[in-house]
């Protein structure tokens, strides 16, 4: 009879532990997963709101992996920012008498204020969601968490900041003396300013 209560706990815990060493399996999550943690998308818009996804990945400390995502996801914002301006930059530039050094300059001192200047409290967290796995290892179990947040932008907001740095490369322009830059900053205002609206 005592050989028979350890052989039943073996089966017991060998039956428990279905995990084979190096396989995950997910434990807890926050919530249900929403559409936008599932799509494979970093960045949209809907309704006039600019929305950017993180996600952190294989973190023990549940709040550290928290704060690490939003700081990705401003990070997001500042590249999608970055891509946006050169873009609307090269196309409000077209039929202007702009040449494409001019242009990298207008776009690179443009990209640098806007990122530089980005009111990053105007942001807010939309949502967040986080997973909870554990790993079989040798002596154990080991738990790491996988969080995603989404962050939110108005468009208002991203036109304000992109208004404000003309501006300011409009002045940046005036001090330096700089009459062809200003003239051709003129035309690319007002040609941004006419599509935002």
């Amino acid at each position: 009879m005592d050989r028979i209560i350890p052989l039943f706990m073996v089966l017991i815990l060998g039956c428990a532990s279905s995990l084979k060493i190096g396989e995950t399996k997910l434990v807890e999550t926050s919530n249900n997963k929403e559409d936008w943690v599932k799509e494979d998308k970093d960045f949209y818009i809907k309704e006039g709101i600019m929305y950017f996804r993180s996600m952190i990945t294989n973190r023990k400390d549940l709040a550290f992996a928290k704060r690490e995502a939003k700081a990705e996801a401003v990070k997001n914002i500042a590249e999608e920012i970055n891509i946006r301006v050169r873009g609307e930059f090269d196309q409000a530039a077209k039929g202007t008498n702009v040449d494409e050094k001019g242009l990298s300059q207008f776009s690179s001192d443009a990209v640098s204020w806007i990122t530089e200047n980005l009111n990053i409290q105007g942001l807010s967290p939309s949502n967040s969601y986080w997973e909870k796995y554990k790993k079989r290892i040798n002596l154990g179990y080991d738990y790491y968490y996988d969080v995603y947040v989404l962050v939110r932008m108005s468009e208002g907001d991203y036109y304000e900041n992109r208004k404000r740095a003309i501006e300011e490369l409009a002045k940046r322009y005036r001090e330096q003396n700089n009459k062809a830059a200003q003239d051709v900053l003129e035309q690319l205002k007002d040609r941004l300013l006419k599509e935002q609206q």
